[in-house]
Parts: C-alpha cells; sequence; structure tokens
C-alpha cells in the first residue's frame, strides 16, 4: 500500500514539476554548529531499477568522509543522524531524493526530549534517462550541500 501511494505521488510529480526540480533546503545553517558526528540511517527502495543500498551508501560516505564531519560507522545512538531517504517508482520513470539531518534536544517550555530536524535539502528527478546514474549523482550533490552548510556552521 506504502509503496502504491508513492509511486502515484511521484507519478503527479513528473506531471508537475521538470524535469528535476530541487526543495530549498533550510536555511538553519546555525543549527548545524557544534555537531561533531552523525549516524546514517538508510530509507532507500531496495534494490530498485539498478540502484542498491550499497551505492548510495557509498556514494554519500565518499561525499561526507571528505569533511571534517565525523561518520560512525556502526549505530551508536549518537544524538544526531543524517536520515538519507530515496524513493523510485517501480517503473523508473521518477525518484525522490532527500537528506535530512536531526538531533534530539530538550525541549524548553516542557523539558521533554524530541528529535529536531536542523537541515534539509532535496529533489524531485522525472524520466528514466539514465536515472541510476541521476539518483547517485543527486545522492553525491546534496551529500556536498550539506558538508557545504556544515562546514559554513562549524567554521572557527
Amino acid at each position: 500500500m506504502c509503496s502504491k501511494v508513492v509511486a502515484a505521488i511521484l507519478a503527479l510529480a513528473v506531471l508537475v514539476v521538470p524535469r528535476q526540480a530541487s526543495v530549498a533546503q533550510s536555511n538553519s545553517v546555525h543549527l548545524l554548529r557544534g555537531i561533531k558526528s552523525f549516524d546514517i540511517v538508510l530509507d532507500v527502495s531496495q534494490n530498485r531499477c539498478g540502484v542498491s543500498q550499497d551505492d548510495i551508501k557509498t556514494s554519500v560516505i565518499f561525499v561526507l568522509s571528505q569533511s571534517r564531519m565525523r561518520i560512525l560507522k556502526e549505530s551508536r545512538g549518537s544524538s544526531s543522524w543524517l536520515d538519507l531517504t530515496v524513493n523510485i517508482t517501480d517503473n523508473c520513470n521518477a525518484a525522490d531524493v532527500y537528506i535530512y539531518a536531526y538531533s534530539y534536544a530538550t525541549v524548553t517550555t516542557n523539558g521533554e526530549h524530541d528529535y529536531v530536524a536542523l537541515w534539509r535539502s532535496g529533489a524531485i528527478l522525472s524520466g528514466s534517462d539514465n536515472l541510476r546514474q541521476r539518483v547517485l549523482d543527486e545522492v553525491a550533490a546534496r551529500a556536498k550541500a550539506l558538508v557545504v552548510a556544515w562546514s559554513s556552521a562549524n567554521s572557527a
């Protein structure tokens, strides 16, 4: 059911958006200040249209490893994490790529802990021409945007 809903949403997006549309990234770069390491959580369509989870993970880790940002190799319960979401339609005609940076925080009004979205960036891709490579390129582009934002917030 969920994959049908995602496919329907992406199919509608194909009709409305150009071949590639970017989603405005959060301009709250200052929220990344002081974050030194991240866990990575992958939410990826399983090996669809020639794109595997390993391909995506390799692409994002390669870019992030070129920065001063520490990426935890195994989930160690970090209070900050990156959620990399890639959805590809069953017919390989459209995909979306999003990276979110989250952290746990204490809510000042009630003292409870909750997670906060610190930063986000994404794109919708349409058209089946070389979709695999375009998805991997978009993953790398979004990771590079995160590195720029994180570096800006943590420059000393």
